[in-house]
């Protein structure tokens, strides 16, 4: 379906948006259930195909409201999430997309009760895709996608602005950038360490010949 929408209104908890994900970040998600190296591979490359024809300069509209769960939880390293941040906010300034932010700090949000995307086909015909914690389900029924499209709606108005939401994740990923920073110096410190503890060891261990001293 993302190969004929002319628009897709998502909304995700807990991981980014598959058609927001760099390839790192779609790595290190893969990694942590699969363990087949070329399996993880073969996803990564079908998650970033799909996303071409969004980054197109004519791509259909994409809308990505994310729980602010998504910046938080850790995906592969602190390197991984502010590379991924720095995606969101590069992406997020082209004209065919908008990704807003739902903050925790605002808990009576109407939030959907699982990861969704509202799909709009060129022929009129919309769908509901969600997730389930093992498998995605497809639904057409026009009731339930006006449901969804209701609550999507109310939660986009009540949630942070593009802009506002663009300053959370400038922000998050100034956060990883220093956690990384600081993770870099704790690591030479830490091997500063470790070589000054092998040297006494050395030290320890070196043969002792005792001393001749001249008797008075």
């Amino acid at each position: 379906m993302d190969s004929e929408a002319d628009a897709v209104r998502a909304y995700q908890a807990q991981v980014m948006p598959g058609l927001l994900q760099t390839e790192d970040y779609a790595r290190a998600l893969f990694s942590r259930h699969i363990v087949d190296t070329e399996e993880v591979e073969e996803r990564v490359r079908a998650r970033l195909s799909r996303q071409q024809r969004f980054l197109a300069p004519d791509g259909p509209l994409f809308v990505a409201m994310m729980d602010e769960s998504c910046l938080r939880n850790v995906i592969g390293s602190a390197a991984v999430m502010r590379d991924q941040c720095a995606h969101l906010l590069t992406v997020g300034q082209r004209p065919n997309i908008r990704i807003q932010v739902a903050p925790a700090a605002r808990p009576g949000l109407d939030r959907p009760n699982a990861s969704m995307s509202l799909i709009s086909l060129p022929d009129g015909h919309n769908w509901v895709y969600s997730e389930s914690l093992d498998r995605g389900h497809f639904n057409d029924d026009p009731a339930a996608y006006a449901r969804h499209s209701q609550t999507y709606d109310v939660l986009r108005a009540d949630a942070l602005s593009a802009r506002e939401s663009a300053a959370l994740i400038s922000a998050a990923m100034e956060g990883y950038e220093q956690h990384e920073h600081s993770g870099v110096q704790r690591g030479d410190v830490d091997q500063e360490q470790l070589q000054r503890h092998k040297r006494r060891r050395l030290h320890r261990n070196r043969p002792r010949h005792p001393r001749h001293r001249p008797r008075p």
